[in-house]
């Protein structure tokens, strides 16, 4: 890696690192007790279920603590002329364990002209359709093992107000069409903020089950729309309360599929996540303009 970034930087007037997966940076963020509450790897002051897990041990996640990831990673930092995070998890990460690096926010690029809402979205249904895609090898980190089990927990108490479709790393076409037809995408449990798989099912009017805590709504200013359901790792009561919400006020869901639309529209369209990437590479450039 170290040769192509080294040629990209001889070649191009700015080199910008994309902030959108796990790095020395965001996993430092992780352990450093006051970025976050919770992550993927700790809820509070205990391990997260993943750290536990046969997961982390397969994906070697012990790598990103020991010293020849921190010189790699300051060896890009060194070499780049600014990052952009692809959520607010890896801005605020970026923000706290080097601030010195020039730093946007970008988002999710969702392309609302082309992914459409397939279905009547003022439909009140009488039976509430759950959908819930798996990784089999990301089942603990994202915590859909235990959006699983609140699910069926739920299921068991409405069997007459709710159907489940669980679906286990299918091809991504099949994958669509069968979330599609559903009215609740549930996504992940560790994080803060929505991400492709959630954003992707809410420009589709799916309401999402995901990450959504206020620091996320005032990082980008949505002081209104907030529809997507909120889930937290700490106990899992909260999940099937959550879940057990949707089918009691199954009237709800047309205005929560709406605004769930509405808000990827305004908030993740390509057009504006674009934007915020050319006024960011713009920024750049002109700061470097006579050195």
């Amino acid at each position: 890696m170290r040769p192509v970034l080294d040629y990209l930087k001889r070649h191009n007037r700015a080199v910008i690192l994309s902030a959108l997966g796990t790095d020395w940076v965001y996993y430092t963020a992780c352990f450093d007790g006051h970025t976050f509450r919770y992550s993927d790897y700790m809820v509070g002051n205990e391990p997260s279920p993943f750290m536990q897990s046969e997961e982390y041990q397969l994906q070697e996640q012990d790598n990103w603590k020991k010293p020849f990831m921190r010189k790699h990673d300051e060896y890009v930092r060194k070499r780049i002329d600014g990052a952009v995070a692809c959520l607010w998890e890896y801005w605020i990460a970026y923000r706290n364990v080097v601030p010195e690096v020039p730093l946007a926010y970008a988002g999710i690029p969702i392309d609302t002209k082309a992914v459409a809402p397939t279905a009547d979205l003022s439909e009140v249904p009488q039976r509430v359709r759950f959908f819930l895609g798996m990784h089999s090898d990301r089942t603990v980190i994202k915590g859909t093992d235990r959006l699983l089990a609140a699910l069926r927990r739920v299921h068991d108490r409405y069997p007459d107000l709710c159907e489940m479709e669980v679906v286990r790393s299918i091809p991504y076409e099949e994958y669509v069409q069968r979330m599609a037809r559903s009215h609740v995408n549930l996504d992940q449990l560790y994080s803060y903020t929505p991400a492709t798989n959630a954003l992707l099912g809410m420009a589709r009017g799916l309401v999402a089950v995901s990450g959504a805590e206020p620091e996320y709504y005032d990082f980008i200013g949505e002081k209104e729309n907030h529809p997507i359901i909120n889930v937290t790792p700490y106990d899992d009561a909260n999940i099937d309360h959550q879940l057990e919400w949707l089918i009691l006020h199954r009237d709800q869901l047309p205005r929560l599929r709406r605004q769930s639309r509405d808000f990827v529209v305004k908030h993740n369209s390509v057009e504006k996540v674009t934007s915020r990437y050319l006024q960011f590479w713009q920024q750049i450039l002109d700061s470097k303009k006579g050195r």
